[in-house]
């Protein structure tokens, strides 16, 4: 299985206290990505750096530095305004949350 492929677990999944705001955020990441596809697709790229920027303080705090990390990089190409590098590293995000699991 390649590491694009695998599953990517909270690094607070095994910790009770986290169990129903993990559960919260399994509900809200699904409408977030939803979201950020809506505003890629209408080129609303202010309110996309924003929600990615939003998304970017969540994965740290929900125990996924890798979403953290993809999310900086829609907001760094976002600020460069480099429609190229936005869609690379959107889809790049949007893989990334399709492997999270809860």
């Amino acid at each position: 299985m390649s590491q694009d492929s695998e599953f990517v677990y909270s690094e607070h999944a095994g910790d009770k206290s986290y169990a129903e705001l993990l559960a919260q955020f399994a509900d809200a990441i699904l409408q977030t990505k939803a979201k950020l596809q809506i505003l890629h697709r209408h080129q609303q790229i202010a309110q996309l750096q924003r929600q990615v920027h939003q998304l970017k303080g969540a994965g740290g705090g929900y125990g996924f530095p890798g979403l953290t990390m993809a999310a900086r990089n829609v907001e760094i190409a976002c600020k460069s305004n480099d429609a190229a590098a936005i869609e690379q590293t959107l889809n790049d995000l949007i893989t990334y949350i399709d492997r999270l699991r809860f």
